[in-house]
């Protein structure tokens, strides 16, 4: 899966299995201008996301096809692959 950053500020995941967008939308009102995403290397459910508020940090669980987000932010991230 595909996390990708549109212009509103959300976060929108395309299933490159499918080859189809899902519905499943990360989004927070102080999540603006958002300049990087990248997942943690060896949490495949953690993405980082960079804006001019600071960094979130997503973790993602799948329940019955709906996505539940615990957000918090941090200073650090540590390493990350870049996927944008």
């Amino acid at each position: 899966t595909a996390a990708v950053a549109f212009p509103d500020s959300s976060i929108h995941f395309y299933n490159l299995e499918t080859q189809k967008w899902t519905s499943n939308v990360l989004q927070n009102i102080q999540m603006i201008g958002i300049q990087s995403l990248c997942w943690k290397g060896d949490s495949p459910n953690t993405l980082a996301v960079s804006c001019v508020n600071g960094v979130f940090i997503w973790n993602i669980t799948k329940l019955e096809k709906k996505v539940a987000v615990l957000i918090s932010i941090r200073s650090d991230v540590g390493s990350c692959r870049q996927i944008l």
